[in-house]
C-alpha cells in the first residue's frame, strides 16, 4: 500500500487469505447457461464495470451488423481486475499454442487508464461526458 498522499496507481493484491479457493466452491446449486460472444462493449460506473456481450452477424442485404443475443455483465471493479488478469493469461497461453490472434486492422487498441490526480490539485483531463461513458468496441 502506498503513502496516503500519493495517488493509488495500482490495485491492491489481497493476500492467500483472502483469496477464494476454487476447489472449495460448491457449484451443485448453480444453474448453468452458454453463450457464446464475437463481439464486446465496455463501460464504467463509479460502482461497477459493465461488459455487454453480443453474438453478432453481418446482414448482407442491409450491410450491416446484427446482434443476435446480448449478455450484460455487471463487476465489481475487482472481479473486472481478476477477470482481466485471468483473460491475460489465458490469452498469452493461447498465443503460445496456437500463434497470433486475428485482431480486425480497425480494432481500437485500448488507452491506459489515466492515474487519478492527487487530492486538491486539478485533473490533467476533463471529466467524461455521458457520451463517452460507454465504448464500443
Amino acid at each position: 500500500m502506498q503513502n496516503k498522499t500519493e495517488p493509488d496507481s495500482s490495485p491492491e493484491i489481497v493476500g492467500k487469505s483472502h483469496a477464494a479457493n476454487m476447489s472449495n466452491i460448491d457449484y451443485t446449486k448453480t444453474k448453468h447457461g452458454r453463450f457464446y460472444a464475437n463481439h464486446v462493449a465496455a463501460g464504467l460506473t463509479m460502482f461497477d464495470i459493465r461488459l455487454v456481450l453480443s453474438d453478432v452477424d453481418v446482414d448482407g442485404e442491409n450491410n450491416r451488423l446484427v446482434a443476435n443475443e446480448t449478455l450484460t455483465l455487471f463487476l465489481s471493479p475487482e472481479l473486472a481486475f481478476m477477470v482481466h488478469a485471468s483473460l491475460g493469461a489465458a490469452i498469452s497461453n493461447y498465443t503460445s499454442k496456437f500463434g497470433k490472434l486475428r485482431i480486425p486492422d480497425n480494432f481500437l487498441v485500448p488507452q491506459e487508464v489515466p492515474t487519478p490526480a492527487p487530492a486538491g490539485t486539478a485533473p490533467t483531463e476533463p471529466p467524461l461526458s455521458p457520451d463517452d461513458r460507454m465504448e464500443i468496441g
